[in-house]
């Protein structure tokens, strides 16, 4: 009887290592993880950062060639013909 219950706890305490080593490995894949996420986010905001800008220098060119279209325009329609 003895020696089953020795078995038990040697065959606990495998157990236990095997499950602290499992353990090990979920934490360091989560932490792999969070990192991953971390630099996905700043990617995003990098991308959506020069997408803004992007944005706003088209803005810009348009507003210039309708000012250009304007002034051609207005050349071409002279009020004073």
């Amino acid at each position: 009887m003895l020696k089953k219950l020795d078995q038990w706890i040697e065959d606990l305490e495998d157990l236990e290592k095997e499950r602290l080593k499992q353990q090990a490995v979920v934490d360091q894949t989560l932490r792999e993880l969070k990192d991953k996420g971390y630099e996905t986010l700043q990617m995003a905001e990098k991308a959506l950062a020069n997408l803004k800008t992007q944005r706003g220098e088209a803005i810009e060119e348009a507003e210039a060639l309708i000012r250009e279209i304007e002034q051609k325009y207005a050349e071409f329609v002279d009020p004073e013909d």
